[in-house]
């Protein structure tokens, strides 16, 4: 969909037996340690995803170091940007282990289990996109041939083209919508309807939704939605 959902919050739980700058040199860690900036949004908006906007984005103002130690989890703001200190130095033979979890709410879950982030699923569709992408901007494009060639390529056009399919049945909605109207409706690209109430109907026809659950979709198509009988 090409849009960004941060989620509710974020949590890291560090796991291995270390311990930054320990004295004992089997669990000793250098580095590593986990970096969070409670800039939020405003930060990615400055220094872009890892910086690619430009400038140094961990020479930035908000940033806090949190050590690595054994079974400490962290917890904050989903919107906080974060990222992990390089490494300098570790035992041998031993590996800096972190368990990362997100928590979204139900509907951002249902389209997100599709490619979850950093999952093999998630870099196989970045890789993709990067690749179309690349080839647009050569003056390249997609043809038969080159999907045939690309066997994950093709399987993203499929897999598109049969959730386009899915959802055709929402192009010939005739529900007329108005302030306050309780409707069902999905979210994003997700298939299931969810509660919520049309807080406004835009000139363009579009909606700002606001789901029972407190989330909202400011601008949804009028398709995704239904009146509640």
């Amino acid at each position: 969909t090409n849009e960004i959902v941060v989620p509710l919050y974020a949590s890291t739980v560090q796991l291995a037996d270390l311990v930054d700058d320990g004295a004992d040199a089997r669990t000793r860690i250098e580095g590593g340690a986990f970096l969070v900036n409670s800039g939020g949004l405003a930060h990615y908006e400055r220094y872009g995803y890892k910086g690619r906007l430009g400038g140094d984005a961990f020479s930035g103002p908000g940033w806090h170091r949190v050590p690595y130690a054994r079974n400490r989890a962290i917890v904050h703001d989903g919107e906080w940007p974060h990222a992990a200190e390089k490494i300098r130095a570790l035992p041998p033979g031993v590996k800096r282990v972190i368990l990362g979890l997100n928590v979204f709410c139900d509907r951002v879950a249902e389209v997100n289990a599709r490619a979850p982030e950093h999952s093999d699923a998630f870099n196989k569709t970045v890789k993709l996109y990067q690749a179309t992408a690349r080839a647009k901007k050569h003056g390249g494009g997609l043809t038969v041939e080159a999907l045939t060639k690309n066997k994950p390529l093709a399987r993203l056009f499929v897999g598109l083209a049969r959730a386009r399919e899915a959802a055709s049945d929402d192009v010939d909605s005739t529900d007329a919508f108005e302030a306050g109207a309780r409707v069902k409706a999905r979210w994003r690209t997700g298939v299931r309807r969810w509660p919520a109430t049309v807080k406004r109907v835009r000139n363009d026809g579009t909606l700002d939704l606001h789901y029972d659950d407190g989330t909202r979709w400011d601008g949804a198509p009028r398709a995704v939605a239904r009146l509640v009988a």
